[in-house]
This record gives C-alpha cells, structure tokens and sequence, in this order.
C-alpha cells in the first residue's frame, strides 16, 4: 500500500512540473527574451510527453496539463502576431 502512495506521489510531482513548464512557457512568449528557440523547442516536446503522462494518471490531470498548454499555445500566437516575436527583431 506504501509503494502505491509513492508512486501517486511521483505522478502528481510531474503533473505539477508539466504545468509549470507550461507557464514558464507562456512567460517566454509573452516576454519575447531573445535566443531561447531551441529552449522553446525542447520544452514544447516534452510537455506533449508529459501531457499523454498525465492523462495516464487521471483524466482530470490530463485536462488540466492539456489546458495549460492550450494556454501556452495562445501565447504563442499573442506574441507571434501582436508583439512580433520571431520576426527577426
């Protein structure tokens, strides 16, 4: 029985590290810092692996994660279309 509560323990330790990266992802964006692309890209590859571990986990962790990077996402378009990012400024 402890074993299960440690593992539950491990999932929602990565479920909160995936919405974390999540919002510091939306803090890029909405900052537009200079040079993070590849940190960007990195970082979007493994939210999409933590958000298929999260559902695994339960639906509602899967929802929540799924929902903060559609979050992520409409950040990205805010910066890519109002404030210019990767335009080359």
């Amino acid at each position: 029985m402890n074993t299960l509560m440690d593992f539950r323990i491990i999932d929602i330790g990565i479920f909160v590290i995936a919405n974390l990266i999540n919002l510091l992802l939306i803090g890029i964006f909405l900052s537009r810092p200079k040079g993070l692309k590849k940190v960007e890209h990195v970082l979007g590859l493994f939210l999409v692996a933590m958000i298929g571990y999260s559902f695994l986990i339960g639906k509602t962790y899967g929802f929540v994660t799924l929902g903060t990077y559609f979050l992520g996402l409409f950040a990205t378009w805010y910066s890519y279309s109002k404030v210019g990012h990767g335009k080359g400024h």
